[in-house]
């Protein structure tokens, strides 16, 4: 169990493909509500937030474990969508 400063913040509209986070099982956006401060995870971070839905409505609540190697790619696809 590690602490750190979270790469993720509050806010962040995220466009996750399904290799970009832990038992991804298609594409998602996530507009984020919370980062615990405690990772549990060694290479990912757990994010907590509510799916935006193809329709721009907002959806389910879901905790997601996001992999920190992918957040360039994740935030370049994020900015222009």
């Amino acid at each position: 169990m590690t602490s750190v400063e979270p790469p993720i913040e509050v806010g962040e509209l995220l466009s996750l493909a399904d290799p970009e986070y832990m038992y991804g099982a298609g594409s998602i956006r996530l507009r984020v509500t919370m980062v615990p401060r405690t990772q549990l995870m060694p290479g990912y971070t757990e994010v907590i937030g509510h799916q935006i839905l193809w329709t721009g409505e907002r959806g389910d609540d879901r905790v997601v474990f996001v992999q920190r190697a992918a957040l360039p790619t994740i935030r370049a696809r994020s900015n222009v969508d």
